[in-house]
Protein backbone atom coordinates (compact mmCIF):
# COMPACT_ATOMS: atom_id res chain seq x y z
CA UNK A 1 0.00 0.00 0.00
CA UNK A 2 1.40 3.15 -0.83
CA UNK A 3 2.03 6.48 1.63
CA UNK A 4 -0.77 8.04 -0.26
CA UNK A 5 -3.18 5.19 0.28
CA UNK A 6 -2.20 4.80 3.91
CA UNK A 7 -2.37 8.94 4.47
CA UNK A 8 -6.25 8.63 3.19
CA UNK A 9 -6.95 6.26 5.58
CA UNK A 10 -5.31 8.12 8.61
CA UNK A 11 -8.17 10.11 10.68
CA UNK A 12 -5.13 11.83 12.34
CA UNK A 13 -4.04 13.06 8.38
CA UNK A 14 -5.52 16.80 7.95
CA UNK A 15 -3.88 17.47 4.91
CA UNK A 16 -1.62 16.07 2.38
CA UNK A 17 0.40 17.92 -0.09
CA UNK A 18 3.56 16.97 -2.68
CA UNK A 19 6.24 19.87 -3.30
CA UNK A 20 7.51 20.65 -6.78
CA UNK A 21 10.66 18.66 -5.59
CA UNK A 22 8.69 15.87 -4.50
CA UNK A 23 9.09 16.09 -0.54
CA UNK A 24 5.37 15.87 1.03
CA UNK A 25 4.01 17.88 3.64
CA UNK A 26 1.61 16.25 5.86
CA UNK A 27 -0.32 17.97 8.90
CA UNK A 28 -1.34 15.79 11.44
CA UNK A 29 -3.88 15.47 14.31
CA UNK A 30 -2.24 15.45 17.74
CA UNK A 31 -3.64 15.17 21.43
CA UNK A 32 -6.00 18.44 22.11
CA UNK A 33 -5.91 21.24 19.96
CA UNK A 34 -2.07 20.61 19.25
CA UNK A 35 -0.87 20.05 15.62
CA UNK A 36 2.06 18.88 13.49
CA UNK A 37 3.58 19.91 10.37
CA UNK A 38 6.02 17.07 8.22
CA UNK A 39 8.21 16.94 5.91
CA UNK A 40 9.04 13.74 4.59
CA UNK A 41 11.96 13.45 1.58
CA UNK A 42 9.33 11.59 -1.02
CA UNK A 43 5.94 10.15 -1.41
CA UNK A 44 7.68 6.48 -0.51
CA UNK A 45 9.25 7.96 2.43
CA UNK A 46 7.68 6.73 6.35
CA UNK A 47 9.82 8.85 8.06
CA UNK A 48 9.47 12.61 8.81
CA UNK A 49 13.20 14.32 8.21
CA UNK A 50 11.58 17.38 9.82
CA UNK A 51 8.69 17.82 12.35
CA UNK A 52 7.01 20.62 13.77
CA UNK A 53 4.93 21.13 16.64
CA UNK A 54 1.65 24.08 17.09
CA UNK A 55 -0.23 25.17 19.33
CA UNK A 56 -2.63 27.16 16.89
CA UNK A 57 -4.09 24.97 14.68
CA UNK A 58 -5.18 27.84 11.63
CA UNK A 59 -1.19 28.58 11.87
CA UNK A 60 -0.55 24.99 11.41
CA UNK A 61 -3.31 24.68 8.46
CA UNK A 62 -2.05 27.67 6.87
CA UNK A 63 1.43 26.73 6.96
CA UNK A 64 0.83 23.18 5.67
CA UNK A 65 -0.77 25.02 2.57
CA UNK A 66 2.20 27.62 1.87
CA UNK A 67 5.37 26.42 3.36
CA UNK A 68 7.65 25.31 0.17
CA UNK A 69 9.80 22.75 2.48
CA UNK A 70 12.93 25.44 2.98
CA UNK A 71 14.51 26.70 6.28
CA UNK A 72 11.43 26.58 8.70
CA UNK A 73 7.62 27.21 8.48
CA UNK A 74 6.26 30.33 10.64
CA UNK A 75 4.16 29.68 14.47
CA UNK A 76 5.37 26.51 15.67
CA UNK A 77 6.58 25.98 19.07
CA UNK A 78 9.02 23.07 18.84
CA UNK A 79 10.98 21.30 16.31
CA UNK A 80 11.19 17.60 17.62
CA UNK A 81 14.53 17.45 15.16
CA UNK A 82 16.84 19.94 17.04
CA UNK A 83 14.99 20.41 20.44
CA UNK A 84 14.27 23.74 19.45
CA UNK A 85 11.40 25.55 20.88
CA UNK A 86 10.00 28.87 20.49
CA UNK A 87 7.49 30.31 22.76
CA UNK A 88 3.91 31.34 21.52
CA UNK A 89 5.88 30.56 18.00
CA UNK A 90 8.49 33.65 18.65
CA UNK A 91 11.23 33.44 16.57
CA UNK A 92 13.11 36.00 18.86
CA UNK A 93 12.10 33.46 21.90
CA UNK A 94 13.57 30.35 20.41
CA UNK A 95 16.24 28.69 22.48
CA UNK A 96 17.09 24.83 22.75
CA UNK A 97 15.82 22.48 25.39
CA UNK A 98 18.35 20.12 26.70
Amino acid sequence: MSTRELDAKDPYILSRRVLEDGRVVRLHKMFGVNTRLSLASDEEDICYSQLYCYHDTAKAMEQALVWNGEGDPEGWYRHINTGRRRPDGDLSKEYIAR
